[in-house]
């Protein structure tokens, strides 16, 4: 009987080991295939790797902006200014006459478009129009926003698609252990019945002694 317990006690201990050991090889994993990167980096497809947050963005998946008044790579620079003038990517706003050669916008975030500064020479930057500033800086915040949407909307698919596989590891797991605990009271009473045998064939001069009675 006490090898019958020990056998049962070995094997469930050896099946939490075992689901120990896969759920930490799984932990990791998304179910497209693709890690879960630590914080301050996003999985990245193109290279298949975790590769670290553009500059402005923090956090789980890189979907934070940087708090007022820090910017820059992982929030690292401070602005100098009102925290209402702070970009989390480029800083304190400015005029486009402190941009270096070859920038320009309120946060000389553009570049200036050919024939405005080839490149190659050191000469002042020729302006553009007040219309065609702000249409760059239009279509440059129209294309930051849809970038910023597209990230929120990956993220929400990923998180959906984590919690819907931790729900089907858990469903299978528990209905692995129900199996489990009948197959082992069906062992166990087999067991039982195995050993009031041996011991009725072990001592059948009590059994006679029983029927004499």
């Amino acid at each position: 009987m006490a090898s019958c317990k020990y056998k049962i006690y070995h094997c469930m201990i050896l099946v939490l080991c075992s689901y120990r050991i896969l759920s930490t090889s799984n932990r990791n994993k998304k179910p497209d295939g693709g890690m879960i990167c630590p914080d301050e980096y996003v999985w990245n497809e193109m290279q298949n790797k975790c590769t670290s947050c553009m500059d402005g963005f923090i956090g789980r998946n890189c979907n934070v902006k940087c708090p007022p008044p820090s910017y820059g790579q992982e929030c690292q620079l401070e602005c100098k200014c009102q925290p209402s003038v702070c970009h989390h990517v480029f800083g304190c706003r400015r005029s486009e006459s402190d941009c270096e050669i070859g920038k320009q916008g309120h946060f000389c975030e553009n570049s200036c478009p050919y024939p405005s500064y080839d490149g190659t020479t050191k000469e002042p930057v020729s302006k553009m129009s007040e219309i065609n500033t702000a249409a760059i800086e239009i279509g440059n915040w129209t294309q930051t926003s849809m970038k910023s949407h597209e990230m929120y909307t990956r993220t929400i698919t990923e998180s959906s698609s984590l919690y819907r596989s931790v729900i089907l590891y858990l469903t299978i797991f528990a209905t692995f252990l129900v199996v489990l605990y009948i197959i082992l009271i069906l062992y166990q009473r087999m067991c039982m019945k195995s050993g009031e045998n041996i011991t009725r064939y072990a001592d059948p001069e009590s059994e006679n002694i029983y029927m004499e009675l």
